[in-house]
């Protein structure tokens, strides 16, 4: 008996101990749930958020209580836990990267201002 017949022989049966078959290795998909999905509510409380519910997301990031989030617009919002909203214009044409530094108060903005042909 050969060490790469000893070593072929305790793959296979390892591989039955885990339920794989000969040959095979075991294809099975599990879900994780990490979040649940809530719609997050108007000042109504029944509607929608208006300044969330049509955001074109490109980039977003959070930190120090803030959700900052980027538009293809241009635009930043800002949203806190309370989901209060700020937003402003950062770029003429859209916004691909945010950052936010974690030791310091500092929000990290890419975006495209100018069009290139």
């Amino acid at each position: 008996v050969t060490w790469a017949e000893v070593e072929q022989q305790r793959c296979q049966a390892h591989s039955a101990s885990l339920g794989w078959g000969k040959g095979r290795m075991l294809n099975q998909w599990r879900r994780f749930q990490f979040f649940d999905k809530e719609l997050i509510k108007g000042q109504d409380g029944v509607s929608p958020h208006p300044e969330l519910q049509n955001l074109s997301v490109k980039a977003v990031s959070s930190g120090r209580g803030l959700t900052a989030f980027g538009d293809d617009s241009g635009q930043i919002t800002l949203a806190d836990r309370k989901f209060s909203v700020r937003v402003f214009s950062a770029y003429h044409r859209t916004v691909t990267l945010l950052h936010s530094l974690q030791q310091h108060s500092l929000l990290l903005s890419v975006g495209a201002d100018a069009r290139s042909d």
